[in-house]
């Protein structure tokens, strides 16, 4: 898993908005089975935002500020 941790709030070590959206994507995808969730939805607050995610590896759908990112995608950054 990214970052060593499986539950609870992110490690100490986490210090950057790009190691906390990896912790929480390692999170979601451990769960993701459970729940049979085929993708992750993010409502961005703002354009900012919105281009963080989108540099993230989320794809944007038009005319919002929400954002997806498809459960293969998750798959290929936590798993070795």
């Amino acid at each position: 898993m990214i970052n060593g941790s499986a539950a609870g709030s992110p490690p100490a070590a986490v210090r950057t908005n790009h190691e906390t959206v990896a912790w929480a994507l390692s999170q979601f995808y451990a769960s993701a089975a459970t729940v049979g969730s085929s993708m992750l939805v993010v409502d961005a607050i703002s354009e900012r935002a919105a281009a963080f995610y989108e540099g993230n590896g989320f794809v944007r759908l038009p005319d919002s500020l929400r954002l997806v990112l498809p459960m293969h995608a998750i798959q290929r950054l936590v798993e070795p």
